[in-house]
């Protein structure tokens, strides 16, 4: 999208002299969503975003469902740090434009936000929904309430009286829609009901889902026990529900009936449920079988070069401690795999359980010998690696050129350990393929090799052995890094979190990309296949958000010089976690499916550098493009004194910003005149645009602003090399008439 004009800001300036040296100070600006934010670590980087296509290999379901005590029976308990669903498939029997869905319900967790029952869009244009808000009660406990709602199809989701779920019973909810009235239920009575306005959309697209979001299989996480899910194709009436609550059959129009009596089948033989787990990651065995680890599973299962994943784990943990980034986690194959059969995994345990205290969350390095596909000979490699209950436990695993086998640990969330080399969280280790510590770790007799990380799901090492590491940040900056034998990463004192890592003014080592939104990087490979040639000599990681990212780095591997975002549109939406290359040279991904990556689709580019040509002393600390305020804003810092004749030269691409009309500088203290900008549009590419600051006065604080704001006097064309220059603020002080402009006179 191009902006239309320019406004430069300038705060009020002293009297200075001489402009000095000069530098270049580029930017690299990318979308996130409609918002692009810039970066002067992107300055060299040639980003591109694609379309991914790919083929279901195989669904990863779960078996080991957890079942209780219910209302009739048993009941489905669901446990939002599982991040796990249960998914009813989206046929024609399960959209009727008039319903009635009824169910048991008793909360566990009081969650911020949580799906109970789900069939809605992403958009919010289709469907409906049973949700829950974590909210206060009377007394200021914490409570769950409960909302049936309709979405129409513009996106007003409609919905009668909230529902407190109770924590020490089962309540009985009935949501019923007849195309103009919404009405819901509670213990057989009505508590509410509310009309319906403009259209529905009866079939969202999406499966019908207990537990998460219809359209997400690990968003909008709900905790607690359900029972007795029914699905009329009709609107029961007071009556109808009574009996339901009573505990009596109400047959006629039921479409679906989910007892959950230790199964989660469909009792009318129709759309049988399936649980979904998590693969946290995966590796390739020279022969072509697949091994993976299930995150919630506790078990390490093998898909064998034809598509088959064996009935029988390879092996099955026992003590393994599942929580929101806990449980199985890395997985590896010795580089001798061939001849030793061993391979690596890292999980989360639980215990000294005996003590009645809720026993101790540990993170272990196992080692397996596998045997006609079975692992024999556990050993322990690592163990008493500290962690908390939930959250930063790393467990990536990869070995690198020198046998060595490298583990990331991320920091327990206690994140001042991090730079302590002395406590081995927020840390690489390294360490023996037999668990021993090498001679030349640059700690002695400690298996640690770098400081500083916050907490890392990805660890490879590319063709000509360079290790990369992929991190995630706070709220913002993923960091992609070059692994440094005793480097320290900065984490959390010399690059503090939610700021540039690449501003730290400090001897820690930057990354080399760091991402201002958050995409959580997962499992990283560096694939050298030809099935995807695009790709080849690139490093590929997952993430969270659901896409594959591939990264190419330059001759001294200081840079990143080129990167392809793969948007895989999932739908429903899956996470991208575990990433693995094949014998044959196949990209395989997985989150709660695996698949292959295909091919790629046309290339666009996603990242634009804007160029800033300044005085060296003017230190440009952040660019925002805003493409739809039509503006730019530059924050500088002026270190020294800077003379009458300083400029600044904004060299933007016009996908940006083209058909500049307006240039102003606020606060200047000389009258601007026409010889002070100069607009240069002849390259088909870019337009620059040189502005004379004037006098800068030493430490002065700066703020540019470029763009197209209403109100200002603007002559959108150049006849005869003109262009007007209006004030637009009161602090504007400076009215000029331009008249140079290259590459048109």
């Amino acid at each position: 999208m191009a902006l239309a004009a320019i406004l430069i800001v300038l705060s009020p300036v002293a009297l200075a002299f001489g402009q000095g040296p000069t530098k270049t100070q580029p930017f690299g600006c990318e979308y996130y969503g409609d918002v692009m934010h810039c970066d002067l670590l992107l300055n060299d980087l040639q980003g591109y975003d694609v379309s991914g296509n790919s083929t279901l290999v195989h669904p990863v379901t779960n078996t080991e469902t957890l079942f209780v005590d219910g209302k009739d029976g048993q009941a489905l308990q669901m446990r939002g740090e599982y991040r796990e669903s249960i998914e009813m498939m989206n046929t024609p029997d399960v959209n009727p434009k008039q319903f009635s869905v009824s169910f048991w319900v008793k909360s566990t967790e009081i969650e911020p936000y949580g799906h109970i029952v789900s069939h809605s869009n992403k958009g919010q244009t289709a469907g409906w929904q049973f949700d829950t808000f974590g909210t206060s009660g009377p007394n200021g406990e914490p409570v769950s309430t409960m909302r049936f709602g309709v979405f129409n199809t513009n996106g007003t989701l409609y919905s009668p009286a909230d529902l407190t779920v109770p924590t020490d019973r089962f309540m009985h909810v009935v949501g019923t829609f007849d195309g103009s009235t919404i009405k819901v239920y509670e213990d057989g009575k009505l508590a509410g009901q509310t009309q319906f306005k403009g259209n529905y959309t009866a079939d969202p697209g999406v499966p019908i889902r207990i537990g998460s979001g219809a359209y997400c299989a690990s968003c909008n996480r709900w905790s607690g026990m359900i029972d007795e899910v029914r699905m009329y194709n009709r609107t029961l009436n007071d009556q109808e529900v009574k009996q339901l609550d009573g505990m009596s059959n109400v047959s006629g129009g039921l479409v679906g009936n989910w007892k959950f009596d230790g199964n989660t089948d469909d009792v009318l033989g129709k759309n049988p449920g399936s649980g979904t787990t998590m693969v946290a990651s995966m590796k390739f065995a020279p022969d072509g079988r697949l091994f993976f680890d299930e995150k919630n599973t506790g078990e390490i299962r093998i898909m064998t070069p034809d598509g088959k994943i064996l009935d029988k784990p390879f092996a099955s943990v026992q003590d393994v401690y599942v929580s929101w980034e806990q449980g199985m986690l890395g997985l590896t194959l010795d580089p001798d795999f061939s001849t030793n059969h061993y391979v690596y995994v890292y999980y989360t345990a639980l215990v000294n359980t005996q003590n009645g205290d809720g026993g101790k969350v540990i993170n272990r390095v196992l080692r397996f010998t596998e045997k006609d596909n079975v692992g024999t000979d556990m050993k322990v490699l690592l163990d008493n690696i500290p962690a908390s209950r939930g959250f930063h436990s790393g467990g990536a695993l990869a070995f690198g050129p020198d046998d060595k086998l490298y583990i990331t640990v991320g920091d327990a969330t206690e994140h001042i350990f991090a730079q302590d080399p002395s406590i081995v969280i927020g840390k690489v280790l390294r360490i023996n393929r037999d668990g021993t510590i090498p001679e030349d770790n640059p700690y002695p007799n400690s298996p640690v090799y770098t400081t500083g990380h916050r907490n890392m799901y990805g660890i490879t090492f590319g063709k000509d052995g360079t290790g990369v590491i992929a991190e995630n940040g706070d709220f913002h900056y993923d960091e992609i890094n070059v692994l440094q034998k005793g480097g320290n990463y900065g984490f959390p004192t010399m690059q503090p979190p939610n700021l540039p890592p690449e501003r730290a003014n400090n001897s820690s080592i930057k990354p080399l990309r760091s991402y201002y939104d958050t995409i959580a990087p997962t499992q990283i490979i560096y694939y050298d296949g030809d099935a995807v040639p695009e790709l080849k000599g690139m490093y590929l990681f997952g993430s969270f958000t659901g896409d594959i990212y591939a990264v190419r780095l330059s001759e001294d591997k200081k840079h990143i010089v080129e990167e392809i975002h793969v948007d895989l549109e999932h739908f429903p939406f899956v996470p991208t976690i575990a990433i693995a290359q094949s014998p044959d040279g196949k990209i395989y991904y997985g989150g709660y499916q695996i698949y292959t990556l295909d091919s790629l689709g046309e290339k666009s580019q996603s990242v634009f550098e804007v160029q800033i040509d300044a005085p060296a002393a003017l230190n440009v600390n952040n660019l925002v493009v805003q493409p739809e305020q039509k503006k730019i804003e530059i924050d500088a810092n002026a270190s020294t004194a800077l003379g009458p004749d300083s400029t600044l030269t904004a060299r933007i691409p016009k996908a940006l910003l083209e058909n500049v009309t307006t240039v102003a500088i606020e606060g200047r203290q000389s009258q601007l005149s026409s010889e002070d900008i100069t607009v240069d549009d002849s390259n088909a590419n870019y337009t620059s645009v040189t502005v004379k600051l004037g006098p800068v006065m030493a430490n002065n604080n700066l703020k540019l602003s470029l763009s197209g704001v209403s109100g200002t006097t603007v002559v959108p064309e150049f006849p005869a090399a003109m262009l007007t220059i209006a004030a637009v603020f009161a602090a504007v002080t400076a009215v000029a008439v331009y008249g140079k402009r290259k590459g048109m006179i």
